[in-house]
């Protein structure tokens, strides 16, 4: 009978072993593997894995089946069930259900990971999603505390007690921490001793106090912080002035400027009941809410212009970004390995914005990088002369570009087209806000019949 378990990216087919020879191959087709994803439900059952298990382990092996592995990956909790145990035997694992979206069911296969808690690396539950789905785990946080090795644990909505947060904070090598926690669960937990997260590289968690988070990132100074993401949990849009404090902060905190490289903040409304009612074939949703725009201007983002090799500024909260072409180029001065840049979501405020298309092409000079782009600006300002922007502003690597409300007259449809179809040539598409959205939907088209060559 032929065996085998044979590669075929990024799936393997396994089959029962007949004899010694068969056993032997399929042992060192086993040992190269690295990496093992099951993500798509094609693969429906894995039951025939502990069969193969059972006859590897009758010939006393002097090393686990996938003693290489060092990830794996599940889209289905079932698959984890049916054969998690044999693939956890490995020394140094990295274990990871991001796919699965929260489910409860999980909690019933922490005995299994528990019982290789030595071995894990990483656990990575999913990342953070609805702040309202955050519950009590005490079984995760019992089985965070039997992991001695953790170099990174995501926890998606799963709280941890104060005992696993202490716990985290003393591993040696953890250096990738995304939690639901907030700055002043962690604080309490923590305790007035120091030396915690000495080796933290990347911080994702929920926050709804500014002034407990800078008192967090003061406690854990000197901060060796590489990416840090803060997902505002409030009501309303927060003010400007938490988000100078949260950015100066980490500038005051870190133990150099150098380190921090990726800086994401975004605003969690906490979803509360709605009333709907339908008029005019509409439905409007009410609440107590007064909506008053927030505005934020070049000094907002001054603490972190000190982070000279920053590569992602990702500010994903619905304020009125009251920026100038001069406090843009200083962002892009600082930042001259920028890839990512977002400033704002996109809500239909109507407050106009003051960069110009002179300003787009400074940044784009300084940023040769840039990849991802999102902000707003004034379409209806002046726009260059093709034989007046320099090579240097040209930028190949953007496909996409989201725009908010930035405003343009529909006269200037064809010369907008233009001035895009010149700067970004590998341009695909132009997202603009509900408001003016349409307007950037006939300036992709109209790009789409001009040549580059005649910008």
């Amino acid at each position: 009978m032929s065996i085998l378990l044979q590669p075929i990216q990024p799936y393997f087919k396994l089959r029962i072993p007949s004899g010694q020879e068969e056993l032997a191959r399929l042992a060192s087709y086993a040992r190269r593997i690295r990496k093992i994803n099951y993500v798509d439900p094609g693969i429906e059952d894995l039951r025939g894995m502990r069969e193969i298990w059972e006859i590897y382990n009758k010939s006393k092996p002097s090393q686990p089946l996938f003693s290489g592995l060092t990830r794996l990956e599940f889209g289905q909790y079932g698959h984890a069930q049916q054969c998690l145990e044999f693939f956890l035997e490995s020394r140094a694992i990295s274990l990871s259900f991001f796919w699965a979206g929260p489910n409860p069911i999980i909690v019933e296969i922490f005995p299994i990971i528990q019982a290789h808690a030595l071995n894990m690396r990483e656990l990575d539950l999913g990342t953070l999603r609805h702040c309202e789905e955050r519950v009590d785990c005490p079984a995760l946080s019992k089985l965070v505390c039997q992991m001695a090795d953790l170099r990174s644990i995501s926890c998606a909505e799963r709280l941890l007690n104060s005992m696993a947060i202490q716990h985290l904070s003393s591993l040696p090598h953890l250096r990738s921490l995304v939690i639901p926690n907030t700055s002043k669960s962690l604080l309490e937990a923590l305790g007035e001793t120091s030396n915690h997260f000495s080796e933290l590289q990347e911080l994702t968690m929920y926050e709804n106090d500014v002034t407990e988070l800078a008192r967090l990132l003061g406690h854990l100074r000197p901060l060796h912080l590489r990416r840090i993401t803060l997902r505002f949990v409030e009501r309303l849009v927060p003010p400007g002035s938490d988000l100078r404090a949260a950015l100066t902060a980490l500038e005051q905190c870190s133990s150099a400027h150098a380190n921090v490289r990726e800086i994401r903040f975004k605003h969690v409304e906490p979803r509360l009941p709605d009333y709907v009612h339908f008029n005019q074939n509409q439905v409007e949703r009410k609440d107590s809410r007064e909506i008053i725009p927030v505005i934020v201007n070049g000094s907002t983002f001054e603490p972190a212009l000190a982070f000279r090799m920053l590569t992602v500024f990702e500010v994903d909260i619905p304020f009125v970004f009251a920026l100038s072409d001069g406090e843009l180029v200083a962002m892009a001065d600082a930042w001259p390995h920028l890839r990512r840049l977002q400033l704002g979501s996109f809500s239909d405020h109507k407050a106009p914005s003051w960069i110009t298309y002179e300003g787009l092409l400074q940044l784009l000079k300084r940023c040769p990088k840039l990849e991802f782009l999102v902000f707003s600006f004034d379409g209806t300002s002046n726009i260059p002369p093709a034989d007046t922007i320099p090579m240097e502003c040209i930028n190949e690597n953007i496909t996409y570009i989201e725009v908010g409300n930035s405003a343009a007259s529909g006269q200037q449809t064809h010369k907008v087209a233009r001035f895009f179809k010149y700067v970004f040539p590998k341009l695909c598409s132009i997202q603009g806000s509900q408001g003016n959205n349409l307007f950037w939907q006939e300036v992709v088209k109209t790009m789409n019949t001009i040549s580059v060559s005649s910008p």
